[in-house]
């Protein structure tokens, strides 16, 4: 690959094993409905920021600047994740979608002007874990009870995906601990 080769990036943050596995239980009953392509367990992920299509030149760049901004992130919490399906007209995926948080829009917004990339223009920003998608209508559904209490956000990962027609190919290219 040369340094001209774009790459398909995003920055966000993986998911342990334990959260995996409450999520799983948690949303059990839709992933097993008809209609839903689940995405591989271990490519779910909080996204901060969706960078697009990149140099492969720029990626020694984007990780010093994403491990700048880390380092002066301190650990905070995305809280009451609910399942959902997404968008509401005509919905195609499947969220675990928290409440809107500060502190993560802070950190979006920052990831953007450090990277001189404009920010996510819908608001409120919705910190979301896309567990599933679907090529046909699906029924709307929105949990009232929630599936996940706390998340804890104590890392970004700079990751490359490859679109694939079974779905996605996330590769974490780098991590930067919170400090």
């Amino acid at each position: 690959m040369s340094d001209a080769d774009p790459l398909r990036l995003f920055v966000g943050t993986s998911l342990p094993e334990p959260v995996i596995a409450g999520i799983r239980r948690c949303a059990a009953p839709l992933l097993q409905a008809p209609g839903w392509r689940v995405m591989p367990e271990l490519q779910w992920h909080l996204t901060a920021l969706f960078l697009g299509n990149r140099p492969a030149g720029e990626v020694q760049g984007i990780r010093r600047l994403v491990r700048s901004v880390a380092a002066e992130t301190p650990r905070f919490h995305v809280l009451n994740g609910r399942l959902v399906t997404m968008p509401e007209e005509r919905p195609t995926m499947l969220w675990v979608r928290f409440d809107p948080n500060p502190v993560l829009t802070e950190l979006h917004q920052r990831l953007a002007d450090a990277l001189g990339l404009a920010p996510d223009s819908r608001t409120p920003y919705w910190p979301h874990i896309t567990l599933a998608r679907s090529s046909g209508v699906v029924p709307f559904h929105r949990e009232e009870s929630v599936c996940m209490e706390r998340f804890a956000i104590d890392h970004l990962t700079v990751f490359s995906s490859e679109l694939h027609p079974a779905g996605s190919v996330h590769t974490p290219l780098a991590s930067y601990i919170f400090t």
